[in-house]
């Protein structure tokens, strides 16, 4: 036998404070990258909308979408929907905060691509807050574009979000197809 005695191990001074700290430290890093990604990647969707038409895509309490007949060329918001054109409330649709969470994002877009032929638009998007501001958004499911009335620019969107607007559209519509 052996005279060695057992000893327990020993303990280091503030050991699982030091660790606590550290992955308190990790955790605010983590919260501070993911708040920093999120502002990055609506820099351009900002300048595009503006700050707060992007305010009313994103809190907007009434959405409507009117299906409008195919138009092409620059479409002034009152002009292009008449009387007969359906509008339904799509505030609350199945998919919908999707939605407003993709409109949102740099990288739903094609920013370098240039749009020669002006698509046909086939439904105006109208978000509105209980204040009496609102904003319209014109939108080619088929193509993927989209234009504030009033602003040259049309962008078009990535294939799959494409996708999920024809889809979004159709089931929305359905009844008036």
């Amino acid at each position: 036998m052996s005279d060695s005695t057992f000893k327990p191990p020993t303990r280091y001074p503030g050991g699982g404070k030091f660790v606590v700290l550290l992955l308190m430290g990790i955790c605010l890093f983590i919260a501070g990258f993911g708040w920093w990604y999120q502002v990055q990647n609506q820099q351009q969707v900002l300048r595009w909308l503006g700050p707060e038409n992007a305010e009313l895509v994103q809190h907007g309490t009434k959405v409507t979408a009117t299906k409008l007949k195919k138009t092409t060329g620059e479409v002034a918001s009152d002009s292009s929907k008449s009387e007969s054109d359906p509008t339904i409330e799509i505030t609350k649709a199945g998919g919908f905060s999707h939605m407003r969470l993709l409109l949102l994002r740099d990288s739903t877009y094609y920013w370098q691509e240039k749009i020669e032929e002006t698509p046909a638009w086939e439904y105006l998007c109208r978000f509105s807050d209980e204040n009496g501001r609102s904003f319209e958004l014109l939108i080619d499911p088929a193509t993927g574009s989209f234009q504030v009335p009033g602003n040259h620019r049309i962008l078009r969107c990535k294939p799959a979000f494409q996708e999920f607007l024809e889809t979004f559209f159709q089931e929305q519509f359905w009844k008036f197809l």
